[in-house]
């Protein structure tokens, strides 16, 4: 049966998590038609369909979605069992791979991994920022060990916990000489459209400015920072620049609330490693340096 086939397992598993014979066949150094001919005989020997082939790629069964939880829970234990067999039984002295959303690794990473490797400096870390969604994805199949992202997911396989709480307001350059808008009223709004939830409200107060539609953060931070307009920036993202003088929150009547644009800052990891010892600590630390670091903001 399946304990017989551990090899396979490994095959099994890079396939489904690069969603393609070819790319895994590459990773493992093994010719297609070796990795071809594994996966028949393990799926042979538990007579069941793992994959379903497609122009695109292949996509997991049912019985392959269940297979594949199991040895994101396998290898992930195998890892950290090597992480302790080669570092004088020090869990902490391990790699780790988190995916984040791109705002937080601005504002939050730096300064977390800084602490974070005061307290366990044989710790390594691997990160990759992208949209919450896609890292969300990554890491249900595998490629992460934690995520850090904005807004939860409903996910039966996921384990997720709020760290803090964000919302979007409204700000401008402080300088009143840069700006190039004579009155609130008539300023461009700079929002990222991902941010923000259609409302009709919202949609209205676009539509009477000047609007300037940007793919990130950073480049409505940028314009209001330049006195282009007034940006939609949580406030996490703007914190260091209304400390430094450079931005300045704005409060106007003529601008819609955007007290429901509260969102959480949401680390998640899969169920059947929550008992993991790597991933128990820096969760436990994420949570005690945000409450001491984000609340207050």
């Amino acid at each position: 049966m399946i304990e017989e086939h551990l090899e396979k397992l490994r095959y099994f598993h890079e396939i489904s998590r690069l969603g393609s014979f070819s790319r895994a066949a590459a990773a493992l150094y093994i010719t297609q038609p070796s990795l071809t001919k594994s996966i028949k005989v393990l799926e042979e020997s538990i007579d069941k369909k793992l994959f379903v082939r497609t122009p695109k790629g292949v996509i997991l069964t049912d019985e392959g979605h269940i297979l594949f939880k199991y040895t994101i829970g396998l290898f992930s234990q195998v890892e950290e069992v090597e992480a302790l067999l080669g570092s004088d039984s020090n869990a902490m002295s391990g790699t780790i791979h988190i995916g984040t959303y791109d705002s937080v690794s601005i504002y939050f990473w730096p300064y977390f991994i800084k602490h974070i490797y005061k307290i366990y400096p044989q710790l390594k870390i691997r990160l990759t920022t992208d949209r919450s969604d896609k890292t969300l994805n990554e890491l249900e199949n595998g490629s992460f060990d934690l995520a850090l992202t904005i807004d939860p997911r409903s996910s039966s396989y996921l384990k997720q916990e709020v760290i803090a709480y964000d919302h979007f307001d409204y700000y401008s350059c402080f300088n009143k000489d840069e700006r190039m808008f004579s009155s609130f009223q008539n300023a461009s709004l700079i929002y990222m459209e991902d941010s923000i939830k259609d409302t009709k409200l919202m949609t209205k107060a676009i539509k009477e400015n000047n609007a300037y539609k940007v793919s990130n953060l950073e480049s409505a931070k940028a314009l209001a920072l330049s006195g282009v307009g007034v940006a939609i920036l949580p406030t996490y993202v703007a914190k260091d620049e209304v400390k430094r003088k450079r931005l300045v929150l704005i409060k106007n009547k003529s601008y819609p609330s955007l007290d429901v644009y509260e969102h959480p800052l949401t680390v998640s990891y899969a169920k059947d490693r929550e008992n993991s010892v790597i991933i128990k600590n820096i969760v436990s630390e994420m949570i005690t340096y945000s409450k001491e670091n984000l609340s207050s903001l």
